[in-house]
């Protein structure tokens, strides 16, 4: 029976995995329009928001679960988004913003660590990503006429993490 539960919870992260490619590419090929991201966004959080509240009820047979409560929140500010209820686009930007620069920092100082660690294939691939991120940041805080690739960025990395969490649980179900 565990066997199943683990199964079960494999598949949710690959659709989950899938999702933020998908969520990741329409963000970063939405350039065009801001209004455009304001959509994508809001769809996005829906989406996400509705796939929280579908898994709480699934793996908990409950809403009210953390993972339910975080899908109601979702569902809700993307849905505030779409209807021009809430300007989240100008806050978002200035968090992707830290969070480049936060995550590259991380990212950075991981590096280090592993690498003094002998550990160099890790080490070498996060201190090279970090540092893109980290520059990418400081960049975007530095010289405003780059906030316009925010939103590319943004996407990007999403869809790269969904990418690299859907190649982790393809690699776990494959050693299975």
């Amino acid at each position: 029976m565990a066997s199943s539960n683990l199964s079960k919870t494999r598949a949710l992260k690959i659709i989950q995995a899938i999702l933020l490619i998908v969520v990741g590419i329409l963000i970063a090929c939405s350039i065009i329009s801001q209004d455009f991201i304001k959509y994508i966004v809001g769809i996005a959080l829906v989406v996400l928001g509705a796939f929280d509240l579908f898994r709480s009820v699934y793996d908990t047979k409950s809403f009210i679960m953390p993972i339910g409560v975080i899908g109601g929140v979702l569902l809700g500010i993307g849905i505030a988004v779409m209807c021009d209820y809430v300007q989240l686009i100008q806050v978002l930007q200035n968090i992707i913003f830290v969070s480049l620069i936060v995550l590259g920092s991380l990212l950075l100082i991981d590096s280090i660590v592993k690498l003094a660690l002998k550990r160099t294939n890790t080490g070498i691939t996060e201190l090279i990503i970090g540092a893109i991120l980290l520059v990418i940041g400081i960049l975007f805080v530095c010289i405003p006429e780059m906030t316009e690739y925010c939103w590319v960025a943004f996407g990007v990395v999403l869809a790269l993490y969904g990418l690299y969490s859907l190649v982790i649980s393809i690699i776990a179900i494959s050693k299975k």
